[in-house]
Protein backbone atom coordinates (compact mmCIF):
# COMPACT_ATOMS: atom_id res chain seq x y z
CA UNK A 1 0.00 0.00 0.00
CA UNK A 2 1.54 3.58 -0.77
CA UNK A 3 0.58 4.92 3.04
CA UNK A 4 4.02 2.25 4.04
CA UNK A 5 6.05 4.97 1.71
CA UNK A 6 5.58 8.17 3.77
CA UNK A 7 8.14 8.38 5.42
CA UNK A 8 8.20 9.95 9.74
CA UNK A 9 7.76 13.18 9.69
CA UNK A 10 10.25 13.55 12.78
CA UNK A 11 13.24 11.53 12.34
CA UNK A 12 15.21 13.41 9.67
CA UNK A 13 15.59 11.29 6.23
CA UNK A 14 19.15 9.99 4.95
CA UNK A 15 18.25 11.56 1.69
CA UNK A 16 21.65 13.99 1.96
CA UNK A 17 25.08 14.03 1.47
CA UNK A 18 27.44 13.75 4.57
CA UNK A 19 29.33 17.24 5.54
CA UNK A 20 31.95 15.45 6.56
CA UNK A 21 32.04 14.63 2.65
CA UNK A 22 31.71 18.19 1.74
CA UNK A 23 35.17 20.29 1.29
CA UNK A 24 35.22 23.47 2.12
CA UNK A 25 33.29 26.60 0.42
CA UNK A 26 30.56 26.20 -2.35
CA UNK A 27 30.22 22.99 -1.41
CA UNK A 28 29.40 23.17 2.20
CA UNK A 29 27.30 26.15 1.08
CA UNK A 30 25.41 23.61 -1.02
CA UNK A 31 25.02 20.99 1.76
CA UNK A 32 23.76 23.65 3.72
CA UNK A 33 20.97 24.67 1.36
CA UNK A 34 19.85 21.09 0.50
CA UNK A 35 19.50 20.67 4.27
CA UNK A 36 17.76 24.09 4.74
CA UNK A 37 15.50 23.23 1.55
CA UNK A 38 14.83 19.40 2.74
CA UNK A 39 13.84 20.98 6.38
CA UNK A 40 11.61 23.44 5.11
CA UNK A 41 9.83 21.52 2.13
CA UNK A 42 9.71 18.10 2.94
CA UNK A 43 9.88 17.68 6.44
CA UNK A 44 6.70 19.75 6.33
CA UNK A 45 4.98 17.99 3.10
CA UNK A 46 5.55 14.76 4.85
CA UNK A 47 3.98 15.97 8.20
CA UNK A 48 0.74 17.33 6.39
CA UNK A 49 0.03 14.10 4.36
CA UNK A 50 0.17 12.16 7.69
CA UNK A 51 -2.56 14.98 9.06
CA UNK A 52 -4.73 14.85 6.12
CA UNK A 53 -5.11 11.01 6.49
CA UNK A 54 -5.55 11.41 9.90
CA UNK A 55 -8.51 14.05 9.15
CA UNK A 56 -9.95 11.99 6.26
CA UNK A 57 -10.45 8.57 8.04
CA UNK A 58 -11.99 10.99 10.74
CA UNK A 59 -14.41 12.66 7.98
CA UNK A 60 -15.40 9.34 6.59
CA UNK A 61 -15.56 7.22 9.33
CA UNK A 62 -19.22 6.57 9.21
CA UNK A 63 -19.36 6.91 5.60
CA UNK A 64 -16.77 3.94 4.96
CA UNK A 65 -18.01 2.03 8.01
CA UNK A 66 -21.96 1.12 7.26
CA UNK A 67 -22.26 -1.29 4.14
CA UNK A 68 -25.44 -1.38 2.65
CA UNK A 69 -26.43 -5.32 2.69
CA UNK A 70 -25.31 -5.38 6.52
CA UNK A 71 -27.54 -5.01 9.31
CA UNK A 72 -26.44 -2.77 11.99
CA UNK A 73 -27.44 -3.69 16.17
CA UNK A 74 -26.02 -0.05 17.81
CA UNK A 75 -26.16 -1.42 21.46
CA UNK A 76 -23.81 -4.40 23.35
CA UNK A 77 -24.45 -8.03 22.62
CA UNK A 78 -23.67 -9.14 25.98
CA UNK A 79 -26.33 -6.16 27.96
CA UNK A 80 -28.77 -3.76 26.66
CA UNK A 81 -26.58 -0.76 26.80
CA UNK A 82 -27.29 2.11 28.72
CA UNK A 83 -30.40 0.03 29.48
CA UNK A 84 -31.75 2.57 26.75
CA UNK A 85 -35.40 1.60 25.75
CA UNK A 86 -33.77 0.87 21.83
CA UNK A 87 -31.52 -1.45 22.96
CA UNK A 88 -34.11 -3.29 25.66
CA UNK A 89 -36.12 -3.81 22.74
CA UNK A 90 -33.98 -6.03 20.33
CA UNK A 91 -31.45 -7.22 22.84
CA UNK A 92 -32.98 -10.76 22.05
CA UNK A 93 -32.39 -10.19 18.30
CA UNK A 94 -28.37 -11.60 18.41
CA UNK A 95 -29.61 -14.50 20.29
CA UNK A 96 -32.71 -15.06 17.67
CA UNK A 97 -29.99 -14.43 14.97
CA UNK A 98 -27.65 -17.20 16.78
CA UNK A 99 -30.30 -19.94 17.56
CA UNK A 100 -31.54 -19.61 13.64
CA UNK A 101 -28.55 -19.97 12.24
CA UNK A 102 -26.56 -22.56 14.45
CA UNK A 103 -23.44 -21.61 13.36
CA UNK A 104 -19.98 -23.11 13.65
CA UNK A 105 -18.74 -19.90 15.25
CA UNK A 106 -19.37 -16.79 16.17
CA UNK A 107 -17.15 -13.50 16.37
CA UNK A 108 -18.30 -10.64 18.71
CA UNK A 109 -16.61 -7.72 17.50
CA UNK A 110 -17.89 -5.05 20.33
CA UNK A 111 -16.65 -1.92 21.95
CA UNK A 112 -17.59 -2.27 25.85
CA UNK A 113 -19.68 0.42 27.14
CA UNK A 114 -22.00 -0.47 30.11
CA UNK A 115 -20.36 -3.42 30.91
CA UNK A 116 -17.03 -1.23 31.91
CA UNK A 117 -19.65 0.36 34.59
CA UNK A 118 -18.83 -0.21 38.12
CA UNK A 119 -20.66 -2.40 40.35
CA UNK A 120 -21.32 -2.99 43.95
CA UNK A 121 -18.86 -4.99 45.89
CA UNK A 122 -20.96 -8.40 46.50
CA UNK A 123 -22.95 -8.43 43.71
CA UNK A 124 -22.86 -7.60 40.16
CA UNK A 125 -25.61 -7.22 37.89
CA UNK A 126 -24.58 -6.36 34.81
CA UNK A 127 -22.12 -9.55 34.99
CA UNK A 128 -24.99 -11.94 35.59
CA UNK A 129 -27.18 -10.87 32.36
CA UNK A 130 -23.50 -11.28 30.39
CA UNK A 131 -23.30 -14.71 31.65
CA UNK A 132 -26.66 -15.63 31.15
CA UNK A 133 -26.45 -14.17 27.75
CA UNK A 134 -23.53 -15.62 26.57
CA UNK A 135 -25.08 -19.37 27.96
CA UNK A 136 -27.97 -18.77 25.33
CA UNK A 137 -25.48 -17.82 22.55
CA UNK A 138 -22.88 -20.60 23.14
CA UNK A 139 -26.20 -23.79 23.58
CA UNK A 140 -26.62 -22.86 19.95
CA UNK A 141 -23.09 -22.45 18.45
CA UNK A 142 -21.03 -25.60 17.51
CA UNK A 143 -17.69 -25.18 18.08
CA UNK A 144 -16.63 -21.39 19.46
CA UNK A 145 -17.60 -17.97 20.47
CA UNK A 146 -15.12 -15.08 20.11
CA UNK A 147 -15.48 -12.46 21.78
CA UNK A 148 -12.93 -8.88 21.00
CA UNK A 149 -11.51 -8.37 24.50
CA UNK A 150 -11.77 -4.87 26.71
CA UNK A 151 -8.87 -2.54 25.63
CA UNK A 152 -8.27 1.54 26.46
CA UNK A 153 -10.64 4.09 24.72
CA UNK A 154 -8.41 7.06 22.88
CA UNK A 155 -9.19 10.17 23.97
CA UNK A 156 -10.48 11.45 20.98
CA UNK A 157 -10.20 15.27 21.19
CA UNK A 158 -5.97 14.43 20.84
CA UNK A 159 -6.42 12.14 17.80
CA UNK A 160 -6.05 15.00 15.77
CA UNK A 161 -3.39 17.17 17.61
CA UNK A 162 -0.90 13.83 16.72
CA UNK A 163 1.23 15.58 14.32
CA UNK A 164 1.04 18.91 15.46
CA UNK A 165 2.57 17.27 19.00
CA UNK A 166 5.31 15.52 17.07
CA UNK A 167 6.10 18.13 14.86
CA UNK A 168 6.85 20.28 17.69
CA UNK A 169 8.84 17.86 19.30
CA UNK A 170 6.56 16.80 22.59
CA UNK A 171 8.46 13.86 24.31
CA UNK A 172 6.03 10.45 22.90
CA UNK A 173 5.82 9.18 26.19
CA UNK A 174 3.71 12.27 27.46
CA UNK A 175 1.43 12.51 24.37
CA UNK A 176 0.70 8.70 25.26
CA UNK A 177 -0.32 10.11 28.73
CA UNK A 178 -2.63 12.48 26.72
CA UNK A 179 -3.98 10.17 24.47
CA UNK A 180 -4.44 6.87 26.44
CA UNK A 181 -8.10 6.39 28.55
CA UNK A 182 -7.64 4.08 30.57
CA UNK A 183 -10.76 5.14 32.29
CA UNK A 184 -13.26 1.73 32.98
CA UNK A 185 -11.29 -0.82 30.72
CA UNK A 186 -10.26 -2.69 32.98
CA UNK A 187 -13.53 -3.59 34.71
CA UNK A 188 -14.73 -4.73 31.12
CA UNK A 189 -11.68 -6.92 30.84
CA UNK A 190 -12.50 -8.31 34.34
CA UNK A 191 -16.10 -9.51 33.22
CA UNK A 192 -14.78 -10.58 29.77
CA UNK A 193 -12.49 -12.93 31.77
CA UNK A 194 -14.99 -14.18 34.78
CA UNK A 195 -16.86 -14.85 31.12
CA UNK A 196 -13.88 -16.66 29.96
CA UNK A 197 -13.65 -18.72 32.77
CA UNK A 198 -17.86 -19.60 32.81
CA UNK A 199 -18.14 -20.53 29.12
CA UNK A 200 -17.59 -24.22 29.44
CA UNK A 201 -14.90 -23.89 26.78
CA UNK A 202 -16.70 -22.36 24.13
CA UNK A 203 -15.35 -18.90 24.37
CA UNK A 204 -12.17 -17.25 22.89
CA UNK A 205 -11.08 -13.86 24.32
CA UNK A 206 -9.40 -11.79 21.30
CA UNK A 207 -6.47 -9.65 23.42
CA UNK A 208 -5.24 -6.13 20.89
CA UNK A 209 -3.79 -4.88 24.07
CA UNK A 210 -0.32 -6.56 23.14
CA UNK A 211 -0.52 -5.28 19.79
CA UNK A 212 -0.86 -1.55 21.24
CA UNK A 213 1.61 -1.79 23.95
CA UNK A 214 4.92 0.25 23.38
CA UNK A 215 7.71 -1.39 26.45
CA UNK A 216 9.71 2.11 25.98
CA UNK A 217 6.97 4.02 27.28
CA UNK A 218 5.10 1.64 29.26
CA UNK A 219 1.83 2.43 28.04
CA UNK A 220 -0.29 1.73 24.90
CA UNK A 221 0.72 3.80 21.92
CA UNK A 222 -2.51 4.56 19.02
CA UNK A 223 0.09 6.06 16.50
CA UNK A 224 2.37 4.45 14.53
CA UNK A 225 5.73 5.91 13.82
CA UNK A 226 4.90 8.37 10.92
CA UNK A 227 2.51 9.55 13.20
CA UNK A 228 -0.60 7.70 11.55
CA UNK A 229 -3.43 7.33 14.20
CA UNK A 230 -4.99 3.81 14.51
CA UNK A 231 -8.36 4.95 15.34
CA UNK A 232 -10.78 7.62 14.26
CA UNK A 233 -12.37 10.21 16.14
CA UNK A 234 -15.65 7.94 16.97
CA UNK A 235 -12.76 5.01 18.38
CA UNK A 236 -13.05 2.86 15.19
CA UNK A 237 -9.87 1.65 13.73
CA UNK A 238 -8.45 3.58 10.61
CA UNK A 239 -7.04 1.52 7.75
CA UNK A 240 -3.65 1.39 9.15
CA UNK A 241 -5.42 0.41 12.51
CA UNK A 242 -6.73 -2.41 10.87
CA UNK A 243 -3.84 -3.19 9.16
CA UNK A 244 -2.15 -3.23 12.64
CA UNK A 245 -4.29 -6.33 13.75
CA UNK A 246 -4.70 -7.66 10.44
CA UNK A 247 -2.32 -10.86 11.58
CA UNK A 248 -4.43 -11.42 14.44
CA UNK A 249 -7.61 -12.32 12.58
CA UNK A 250 -5.80 -14.23 10.24
CA UNK A 251 -3.76 -16.08 12.27
CA UNK A 252 -7.27 -17.38 13.87
CA UNK A 253 -8.58 -17.84 11.05
CA UNK A 254 -5.59 -20.27 10.20
CA UNK A 255 -6.63 -22.25 12.84
CA UNK A 256 -10.16 -22.69 12.46
CA UNK A 257 -9.13 -25.71 10.59
CA UNK A 258 -8.74 -27.41 14.23
CA UNK A 259 -12.66 -27.36 15.59
CA UNK A 260 -11.48 -28.24 19.14
CA UNK A 261 -8.45 -26.04 19.85
CA UNK A 262 -8.19 -22.44 20.68
CA UNK A 263 -7.09 -20.89 17.43
CA UNK A 264 -3.82 -19.04 17.39
CA UNK A 265 -3.67 -15.35 17.42
CA UNK A 266 -6.19 -15.40 19.68
CA UNK A 267 -5.51 -14.94 23.95
CA UNK A 268 -7.02 -15.98 26.45
CA UNK A 269 -6.03 -14.35 29.09
CA UNK A 270 -6.44 -13.26 32.84
CA UNK A 271 -6.10 -9.48 33.61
Amino acid sequence: MWIWRLKSCWKPMKMMRSPRKAATGFSRLFWFLDFYFFLSHWIPKLCDDVARLNHQWNLNDYQSLFVPTCHYEACEPLYPTRLSDVCKSNFTDFEDHIRKEQPDYVFMFTRFVTIGDPSPPNFDPIYQIMKKQMQKFIANIRYKLYILHAMPRPNIEYIEEIVPMIRNGKPLEIFDDLLVNHTLYKTARRRYTQLLEDCNGKCVLVDYNPEFWNEESQNFRFFDKNGLSYFTTTTHLTPRGIEHVRHVWRDICRGLKNDTAEAPGARSTSD
